[in-house]
């Protein structure tokens, strides 16, 4: 269910974001997902189709989720590197590293549509 309340929070989001920008024949929104959350990208399109059935505006809206990558600095050689997934090895000296840094767990990334 953690998926339900971060999708009523999303949908309240685009909606001002539509309201502010004055969009229309909202297509797609464009979502990352922090690979260290436990959200499911199948839960939320599923939460987003039931909560806006009876929306003109963003029923017809595609989700598209894009896993973001985390920046990690490798404790032992100091070296800067992506991953996107854990466990974390550095691919220059294969040492584990932990992420220390706190990221968002979702985010709208962009809103494909026309504006009136």
């Amino acid at each position: 269910m953690h998926e339900y309340s971060i999708t009523s929070s999303l949908i309240e989001i685009v909606k001002r974001i539509i309201k502010e920008k004055n969009l229309i024949n909202i297509e797609r929104i464009d979502i990352e997902l922090n690979p260290l959350s436990s959200l499911e990208a199948e839960s939320i399109k599923f939460y987003y189709e039931f909560l806006t059935k009876d929306d003109d505006v963003l029923r017809k809206a595609k989700l598209k989720f894009y896993k973001t990558s985390i920046s990690i600095r490798c404790s032992k050689c100091q070296k800067d590197y992506k991953v996107k997934s854990f466990p974390a090895r550095c691919p220059h000296c294969h040492e584990f590293n932990v992420c220390k840094d706190i990221y968002d767990d979702i985010k709208i990334k962009s809103i494909l549509a026309e504006t009136g």
